[in-house]
């Protein structure tokens, strides 16, 4: 039945579409990420509470290697 709770959702960047990826860090906090244009936010505030990204809680260099990962980024 659509609309309900047991729907899962793709979530998605409000720039420019991209289906997001959570990141682990360390200390167990998940971070919603666009692998394109690089804005984040904590899942939490993004899945739950409809938050919004935001630029610069990457780092260019932690970016780079996340796009390499997923194989999005050249050698």
């Amino acid at each position: 039945m659509p609309g309900s709770d047991d729907e899962a959702v793709l979530l998605r960047c409000d720039e420019d579409g991209s289906a997001l990826i959570l990141v682990s860090w360390p200390k167990g906090n998940l971070l919603a990420v666009c692998p394109e244009c690089g804005k984040a936010g904590k899942y939490e505030q993004i899945a739950e509470q409809s938050a919004r990204l935001v630029t610069g809680l990457l780092s260019e260099k932690k970016l780079a290697d996340l796009r390499k990962q997923l194989g999005l980024a050249g050698d």
